[in-house]
């Protein structure tokens, strides 16, 4: 018997290697859901729209052009 409490000592006190590591998924959610779309450029136009700013700035120039229309839109 003392054999048997002896491996649950050494159980019980075996600490766990690290942190357990970073999961998956964690973090601050974005405000609204993305869709992946995909668009063809040449290679002149990547790099335009890689100076421009490349998604932030496509997102800032859509969100601008949102603003636009509904502010058109309520003027009628």
């Amino acid at each position: 018997m003392p054999v048997k409490k002896l491996a649950e000592q050494e159980k019980a006190v075996k600490p766990k290697p690290g942190r357990g590591g970073a999961r998956p998924n964690t973090g601050p959610k974005p405000l609204e859901p993305k869709i992946r779309r995909s668009v063809g450029l040449s290679a002149r136009q990547w790099v335009i729209f890689d100076e421009a700013g490349g998604n932030d700035w496509l997102r800032l120039a859509l969100d601008s052009m949102q603003t636009r229309v509904q502010k058109a839109l309520d003027d009628v």
